[in-house]
């Protein structure tokens, strides 16, 4: 594909940043491009077995890797693999076909980027950064194809908070800020994994108290780790810290517009954000 070199040639020049939109734009049209070439062969039973098989085959070289490079992302890269696959075999039993093989390109996609993925690596690099923030588009472009806003509006909304994370590390990047990037991206991707879990299955109503509760829960944690990290500099807590900040000023705003769901989940999320930042003031 012409754009898929294009943005290759633009990464290797040193502009990340249009190299990111221009393999977008080749990725939007390779998923269209399989969809047209899809005919009811490719979606017969039997193709899909074979696609299961080789996935297996993966699956097992991707746990492999986890035991030699047992990093948070991988993890959570091989769950959201075996989810889908899951899924899939779900879905197969059903004879809904198509479906599944949405599902099975989704695992196989999340088992490869861990078999590419070396693991933990001390520092943060630029080209790390451009590759994780093209990672995480392709990622939202599929729950977004995937995720019908009509059907699943609550799903959907997690989706586009995840996509304003995600222009927001990018902005961070094109800044120099690469360690803030790094960690909004990992809050995109923390919601993209809710969108998909709400998406398999309704997850119950939270009500006003509740979520008047989380949001004093994550008010409570923010003031307890500035009081921990005072006099300090901890770059990684600070950049922490403020998303957390941000999360709850979202939180705040959804829940005064009524929007109770968001609200809790906007809430859920700067908790487990301050969570790790207090186990890493805690080690040092």
């Amino acid at each position: 594909m012409n754009q898929a070199r294009k943005a290759e040639e633009l990464h290797k020049a040193g502009n990340p940043v249009m190299a990111l939109q221009m393999f977008n734009g080749a990725y939007r049209l390779l998923l269209r491009a399989l969809d047209l070439a899809s005919g009811n062969a490719i979606l017969s039973e039997a193709y899909l077995r074979s696609e299961i098989e080789t996935l297996g085959e993966l699956l097992k070289q991707a746990r492999e890797r986890l035991q030699l490079s047992p990093s948070p992302q991988n993890r959570l890269l091989l769950r959201r693999a075996e989810n889908n696959l899951g899924s899939a075999l779900q879905l197969m039993k059903q004879k809904r076909f198509k479906a599944a093989r949405v599902h099975l390109r989704l695992a196989r996609a999340f088992v490869s980027r861990l078999l590419r993925n070396p693991g933990a690596r001390p520092g943060t690099s630029d080209q790390r950064v451009a590759e994780e923030l093209a990672y995480l588009n392709k990622d939202i472009l599929e729950a977004e194809k995937r995720i019908d806003a009509a059907q699943n509006p609550r799903a959907f909304e997690l989706v586009k908070v995840a996509r304003q994370a995600a222009r927001k590390a990018e902005a961070k990047y094109r800044r120099g800020r690469l360690q803030a990037a790094v960690q909004l991206t990992l809050v995109a991707q923390r919601f993209l994994s809710k969108a998909d879990n709400l998406y398999k299955r309704q997850m119950p109503r939270v009500s006003q108290s509740q979520v008047a509760q989380h949001i004093q829960q994550l008010r409570q944690m923010i003031l307890e780790l500035e009081n921990e990290t005072a006099g300090t500099e901890a770059p990684l807590v600070q950049n922490i810290l403020a998303e957390a900040r941000d999360l709850l000023q979202q939180a705040e705003d959804k829940k005064s517009a009524g929007r109770r769901f968001l609200a809790y989940q906007l809430a859920d999320v700067g908790i487990e954000l301050v969570r790790k930042a207090m186990r890493l003031t805690r080690q040092d």
